[in-house]
């Protein structure tokens, strides 16, 4: 019984976070105040989760995290990362699964030093990946990897983090294992690369997508999800010292 309402109270968590996602992306299209889209919202999905869902934890999480991110700058992009990360947990949980079966059914499973190993050994293949796109971009001319280096660095601190963090996960969760288990490993990839248009890079879309493919293929070799993510907290750690710090 205790276990049921544990599992209850989270899946409320995640359905009140997604709420505030989808509050804080019309909040900021639309100029209407966060906090208002999100409490308008929490009533129907209150609704629609009937007893599954504790609506004073709907309320106060959704008032709480309105307020707290509407004044973030760059908050957008995380907010969409975070709606990527829960999305697949609350689809496993909705269908009867315990917070760690939704875990084990992402593909989350396996010690981490065995993750991490094969992440560490992971990179001279992704290294060499790199390289040869890089080289294909400047001989069929389109690197405009500039763009992607001015980018990063007007970017603050706090952005830098969440790239090394947060932003890998759920890529790995929501691309990685969540769409290609629906939508096969092409096509959740494509979608993967696209998704990085903000730079206004297209070497960065077709590196993206490249790099998608790899870290799919280390996800399968692996069979751990943590494989991947490591890879890739890596690889953007790699990339933002390099464009931050070495470049003259």
């Amino acid at each position: 019984m205790r276990k049921s309402r544990v599992n209850k109270s989270i899946l409320a968590l995640l359905a009140a976070a997604c709420i505030v996602v989808v509050a804080a992306a019309l909040s900021y299209f639309t100029g209407v105040g966060g906090y208002y889209i999100a409490a308008a919202l929490t009533v129907p999905t209150a609704m629609l989760l009937r007893k599954d869902a504790d609506a004073f934890l709907l309320v106060l999480f959704t008032a709480l995290l309105a307020i707290c991110m509407s004044t973030i700058g760059y908050f957008t992009p995380m907010l969409f990362s975070l709606v990527m990360l829960l999305t697949p947990l609350y689809f496993h949980m909705r269908s009867g699964c315990t917070f760690p079966e939704a875990l084990s059914a992402l593909g989350l499973k396996g010690t981490p030093v065995r993750a991490f190993i094969f992440a560490v050994l992971s990179m001279i293949p992704a290294i060499l990946l790199i390289f040869l796109l890089s080289q294909a971009a400047y001989y069929f001319g389109f690197n405009d990897s500039k763009n992607v280096d001015r980018k990063i660095t007007e970017l603050p601190l706090y952005v830098l983090l969440y790239a090394v963090t947060i932003g890998p996960i759920a890529e790995e969760v929501f691309f990685r294992s969540f769409l290609t288990k629906h939508m096969g490993p092409l096509l959740a990839n494509v979608l993967f690369a696209f998704a990085h248009f903000s730079y206004g890079s297209v070497y960065e879309i077709i590196g993206a997508f490249g790099l998608g493919i790899f870290l799919y293929a280390l996800f399968r070799v692996s069979g751990d999800l943590k494989a991947p993510i490591f890879a890739h907290i890596f690889i953007n750690a790699g990339s933002l010292y390099i464009i931050r710090f070495m470049q003259v």
